[in-house]
């Protein structure tokens, strides 16, 4: 059993508590939201696990600043090469007359290896197993 009393953090107690092997402690992920691509490269220099964002097409926030696909593109591989993930909020409505437009946009977040796709309607989901 670790008796290491040097330890002042509570390490030391918790091991002798937990035996020798102390209990896995998961690190949460931090995910941050960014409306640019300067808010995203900032998020990812100063530590976001994730960074979350969106396309105008099928974003709630389509009046405020999305990124078209070339941005998401180039998002996603210079995250990806930091270590970083992307998520891809598709977060609108989807009304009947878009889905096939759905599909393609799916296809394509598919294509820059999108990390997770966070929706609202039950359509995309649908539509992501269906692909």
């Amino acid at each position: 059993m670790n008796t290491n009393s040097d330890n002042k953090n509570g390490v030391a107690t918790a091991m002798n508590s937990c035996g020798d092997k102390a209990p896995a402690v998961k690190k949460p992920e931090l995910v941050v939201g960014a409306g640019d691509m300067e808010k995203l490269k900032v998020a990812a220099h100063f530590g976001a696990d994730s960074i979350y964002c969106g396309a105008s097409d099928f974003s709630l926030r389509a009046k405020g600043r999305n990124f078209s696909r070339d941005e998401l593109a180039y998002a996603a591989d210079y995250l990806h090469k930091l270590g970083r993930k992307i998520y891809i909020t598709v977060n609108a409505i989807m009304h009947e007359d878009r889905l096939d437009d759905l599909d393609d946009y799916l296809l394509f977040l598919d294509s820059i290896n999108a990390d997770a796709v966070i929706f609202s309607d039950m359509a995309v989901l649908s539509a992501a197993r269906r692909l």
